[in-house]
């Protein structure tokens, strides 16, 4: 190769009173002192702030910006060098005014000849002007720029025509200067140099097949000069070795690695694949480090194939290849394969089996696979019946009834799986027992009964109960209740139904031949109603949430459901039912209702644990005290329920059921139905922070506070506490003087 071809040349014209230039020529070498092709070179200047790069094969790159320096100031106005310059026929300059004036400009070259003659512009305001010079010929130039008997002058270097001798005006403002346009591999920039600047070169070259990069020259640059770039370091070079030992599955090869590249060889080995030019990424087997020979073993390949393979090597410059090499494996002789008849077919199981001759291969497994569809493999249903050639015998279970089956032997070596011939059967008719579907009954909001007969056929009934769901033809896939074995008349409970919802349901029996079902029966479940009335005509909505019915707004009635009234208090009692306003205040009964001491709200019934608690208390007809289990249904619904996540935060239960109130409003009670926000009420709960009394009467605004139908001792029971601050529900207990806000449940 000859040493041009790894050449750059740069040519920097230093920028001083006269023009002068600075050639750069730039060469590469590798580890062992031989020429490499650069691709391109990096140049920094560090005392201008710049970088340009130059590519292969003769990029000159003309440097200007601080320039042919001999702009004078004269009275009333600053003529600014032009820039880039040297330019290649265009060129821009500033002129500044320091007060109002007529200007003319006037551009001569060396030999006195007016280039472009006068231009006037009268009159420029003060302040900064913008001009383009364009110039058809090379040369040296004077600019000249007059304001009455004042002038300054500046010397310009063209290396290039622009078509015409002109001089453009851009108006006032920001300087925006030209930019070079590289053409051809030549071109100019206004990146400024002058001699001594610090500059910094760095090359890129391909070696071995992988993009280099030299080591950083830094100097400070005076004098023209050839600039050599060092390679110490590349990718290793390595040679494949010849394939040998070739059997079916394996065989073997190897390499050397010649030269390391200038860096240690971290691994070395070989690659293949059955397309060229495999890599790393393919089959591969390492084999060690450093240089010298190697042999690798090529294992786990598939008969009567063709393969690739090559050597690689790798250093911390990367990873470089051999010759490639390329073999085709043994063809194999495959074992014989014979299958058995079928016999003992029953409706859900058949008998069958085969016979291997192994001709020399081991056999790692054998046994027959069968499918609905001719040619079944090892992918469809099989048995494993061990390894080794012989007859064998398989039972094949788990059929479908009145089915057509097809059947096969197989064999298994390490060069793949082999089939006997194909064999069909078709099972028996299958015996079920008989459901029928009875009655559905006992229909509530979330439950219901349904009553089904099952009659054996003959046949050990080993299953039975009910299905039901939400779609047609339900199974046992969906939901279903297991009630024993046997046949005869039973009933089946449908528990943790939704309330209003249209359900599907059928009896079913199971034995040995699978499972029967009973004909299809409807049936909806009580809606929660929309609305509850109490004794004082206060009218209550309602709303579902999981299996339950609300209320949601807080009970307001100062009657019992018989009509019996309750005290109005004025002070705390254990054993006087008792209600108040919310922070005393009469007016506040319509949104938030009435706060109510334990003995109140339970008249009398005993604490109940239960759910659903069956104390009605205080509640209208239908209607019930929730107990402190039903409580913490309701709260653990909410919290499982991904749309009445606050924030992304499954513990944000209290700002789901909060009511976005004025007095409850907060920019962190903020809750989110997916991606949307909502208000605080996401759940439709509507809690109401209607405080509680004990004496004086606290937190109107703030919390919300419920009684439950649950004691914790004689003096206090459980309840439930909601704060517009917080991100969960409080379960705490109070005392039973206390006055606190109810929320009744929906009897089923």
């Amino acid at each position: 190769m000859k040493k041009i071809l790894s050449t750059f040349v740069l040519a920097l014209l230093c920028l001083c009173a006269t023009a002068q230039t600075v050639t750069l020529m730039f060469t590469g070498k590798d580890a062992k002192n031989q020429y490499v092709k650069l691709n391109r070179v990096v140049i920094t200047n560090l005392t201008q702030n710049w970088q340009e790069t130059i590519y292969y094969p003769d990029t000159i790159l003309m440097m200007g910006g601080t320039g042919i320096d001999d702009f004078e100031n004269a009275n009333g106005m600053k003529l600014s060098q032009n820039v880039p310059n040297p330019f290649d026929g265009a060129t821009d300059f500033e002129l500044q005014m320091i007060e109002k004036g007529d200007i003319t400009l006037e551009i001569m070259d060396m030999n006195g000849r007016t280039v472009v003659g006068a231009n006037n512009y009268s009159p420029l305001p003060a302040g900064t002007h913008h001009f383009r010079a364009t110039l058809a010929t090379a040369g040296t130039y004077l600019l000249t720029a007059r304001c009455g008997n004042n002038a300054a002058t500046i010397k310009m270097v063209n290396n290039g025509g622009a078509g015409e001798n002109a001089i453009t005006y851009f108006g006032e403002g920001k300087f925006y200067p030209l930019t070079a346009t590289l053409k051809g591999g030549k071109g100019s920039t206004n990146k400024p140099f002058a001699f001594g600047d610090n500059m910094i070169y760095m090359g890129y070259a391909m070696i071995n097949g992988k993009e280099c990069v030299s080591q950083n020259v830094e100097k400070r640059q005076l004098i023209s000069e050839t600039i050599t770039l060092s390679f110490d370091n590349y990718p290793p070079t390595v040679t494949t070795a010849p394939v040998t030992e070739i059997t079916s599955h394996s065989a073997m090869s190897g390499g050397e690695v010649l030269q390391d590249g200038g860096s240690a060889v971290i691994t070395k080995g070989v690659c293949w694949n059955t397309k060229p030019n495999p890599t790393i990424n393919d089959s591969h087997i390492a084999a060690g480090s450093g240089l010298g020979s190697f042999v690798s073993a090529l294992t786990g390949l598939t008969y009567g194939t063709t393969y690739y393979v090559r050597a690689y090597a790798e250093n911390a410059m990367g990873v470089s290849y051999g010759n490639e090499q390329s073999f085709t494996t043994v063809t194999i002789t495959p074992p014989v394969v014979i299958t058995a008849v079928v016999s003992n077919v029953t409706n859900n199981s058949a008998t069958c089996g085969g016979t291997i001759q192994d001709m020399g291969s081991q056999i790692t497994g054998r046994g027959v696979c069968w499918s609905k569809s001719p040619n079944p493999t090892v992918e469809n249903s099989c048995t494993n019946d061990g390894i080794g050639a012989g007859t064998f015998t398989s039972l094949l279970k788990n059929l479908d009834h009145s089915t057509l089956y097809y059947v096969r032997a197989y064999a298994t070596t390490i060069d793949g799986t082999f089939y006997g011939d194909e064999k069909s059967f078709t099972t028996e008719e299958a015996k079920l027992a008989m459901a029928v579907t009875g009655d559905v009954s006992e229909i509530m909001i979330n439950s219901a009964v349904c009553g089904y007969t099952v009659v054996d056929m003959g046949t050990y009934v080993s299953g039975r109960g009910v299905c039901w769901s939400t779609k047609s033809n339900p199974t046992v896939a969906d939901d279903h209740t297991s009630d024993g074995i046997g046949a005869g008349t039973f009933s089946g409970q449908l528990p943790n139904l939704q309330a209003g919802t249209t359900y599907y349901v059928r009896a079913y029996a199971t034995n040995s031949d699978g499972t029967a079902y009973g004909e299809e029966k409807s049936f909806k479940t009580k809606p929660c109603e929309s609305t509850v009335t109490d004794y004082d005509k206060n009218t209550y909505n309602t709303v579902v949430l999981g299996n339950q019915c609300w209320m949601k707004e807080n009970l307001k009635t100062t009657r019992y459901a018989d009509g019996t009234a309750i005290g109005s208090g004025s002070t705390t009692s254990y054993d006087v039912a008792y209600w108040y306003y919310p922070s005393n205040n009469s007016s506040n009964k319509a949104t938030y209702g009435l706060l109510y001491n334990w003995k109140a709200v339970m008249r009398n019934n005993s604490s109940s644990s239960a759910n659903p608690s069956g104390v009605q208390g205080i509640c209208p007809n239908g209607w019930h005290v929730p107990s402190d289990a039903e409580w913490t249904q309701l709260t653990d619904y909410v919290s499982s329920k991904s749309q009445y996540q606050c924030n992304n935060n499954s513990s944000s239960i209290a700002k789901a059921l909060a009511s976005a109130t004025t007095e409850w409003s907060s920019s962190t009670n903020t809750c989110a139905v997916g991606n949307t926000p909502s208000n605080n009420n996401a759940t439709g709960f509507g809690a109401l922070p209607a405080g509680y009394y004990r004496g004086s009467y606290y937190d109107f605004g703030f919390y919300a506070n419920f009684w439950s139908a649950t004691e914790y001792d004689r003096y206090d029971a459980y309840g439930r506490n909601l704060g517009y601050d917080n991100a969960d529900v409080y379960r705490d207990y109070d005392g039973e003087n206390y006055g606190f806000s109810v929320r009744c449940l929906r009897d089923n």
